[in-house]
């Protein structure tokens, strides 16, 4: 179960250091940026860090009502912002509506900047944007670098989560299922939206378990150049001695199975041809 580190308070001042990592968004996929969303009293706060300076028409597109097919269309195709966030020439934001600084709606939002350039802060009026209770969100980088790269593949997801939880010992499951992921339309974007889903849960202050069913459809047991599995911190699983007690044949392939919602699964393999060399416990 993550632990969930204190939540401080985010000053706008270019820094980075009020923010943790529960508040990060994006899914690591632009080598060198990092992107963070949090709301605080009556304002949406975001904050981007950047490999290089951030500068006028750098634009952070806002789809605040969860519907793709309303707002403006980036590209023509994508998106379905009703607001977005443009720096203009002199440095300062606004918040617009229609095509990329074309309708004011509220000029000179609070911002600050780090010394480089590299890093801003940033944030709304929760009121200006109709106190949504998520914002898909997209940004562009001095119009050249895309986040996400594509604008249609799933947005990075902003949560109105000043809620106090009552009962902290209660965790929420979350499970990825390899046969989903096949029958999803990317299995990139299938693992995206996973690791999404343990995003907005660590935004919400809500402790998680990770659950899965995997199926490894070629595995080699045997041979110089046999298949190893790793096994990372799972106290029911830390041993061969483990596995092999809760390994069993079925058919032509063997289950190991936890429990009932987490097992991997070696299609056309004996039982009795595995071996501790096939696994390795971190």
């Amino acid at each position: 179960m993550p632990t969930l580190p204190a939540k401080p308070r985010i000053a706008l001042d270019g820094s980075l250091t009020d923010w943790i990592a529960s508040e990060r968004i994006d899914y690591n996929d632009l080598s060198g940026y990092s992107f963070y969303a949090q709301p605080q009293d009556d304002r949406f706060y975001f904050a981007l860090s950047a490999p290089t300076a951030i500068g006028p028409n750098t634009t952070f597109w806002l789809n605040t009502d969860q519907n793709t097919a309303t707002g403006y269309q980036i590209f023509g195709n994508a998106g379905g912002a009703e607001y977005n966030v443009n720096i203009k020439t002199d440095g300062t934001v606004a918040l617009y509506s229609g095509a990329a600084g074309q309708t004011l709606v509220l000029d000179n939002l609070q911002i600050a900047y780090s010394a480089d350039r590299r890093t801003i802060e940033f944030a709304i009026p929760k009121a200006a944007i109709g106190t949504p209770p998520v914002i898909k969100t997209l940004f562009d980088v001095n119009d050249t670098v895309f986040g996400p790269t594509n604008y249609s593949a799933q947005p990075y997801i902003a949560y109105d989560n000043n809620v106090s939880r009552t009962d902290p010992s209660h965790k929420i499951g979350i499970v990825y299922s390899a046969t989903t992921a096949a029958h999803y339309f990317s299995p990139t974007a299938y693992s995206q939206l996973f690791m999404a889903v343990q995003s907005q849960a660590m935004q919400a202050g809500i402790s998680f378990d990770t659950f899965g069913k995997d199926i490894i459809a070629d595995f080699a047991a045997s041979g110089a150049a046999h298949d190893i599995i790793n096994i990372r911190a799972n106290p029911m699983l830390n041993s061969f001695a483990a596995v092999m007690s809760r390994a069993t044949q079925v058919g032509t392939s063997v289950v190991i199975a936890q429990n009932s919602a987490n097992s991997i699964t070696l299609l056309n393999t004996s039982r009795s041809s595995l071996s501790s060399a096939d696994f390795r416990f971190v």
